[in-house]
């Protein structure tokens, strides 16, 4: 599972527009945090190790 997420700009110079680079940044963070797209939801206590080994998977698709 791979979340689509904008690729950020460089950063602009003082002088330049910041609008783009704000946007891309902030849907980023918003995605990471689970504040946009899907939420992932908690494993049970008795959770077995191929439960845990697929959430791990799930939230390095989110990072990455």
């Amino acid at each position: 599972m791979s979340i689509r997420k904008p690729s950020i700009p460089t950063v602009p110079k003082s002088s330049e527009p910041r609008a783009g680079f704000d946007a891309a940044l902030k849907e980023t963070l918003e995605t990471i945090t689970g504040r946009r797209g899907q939420k992932i939801k908690l494993l049970a206590d008795d959770a077995t190790l191929p439960q845990v080994v697929a959430k791990v998977n799930e939230l390095l698709g989110l990072l990455q």
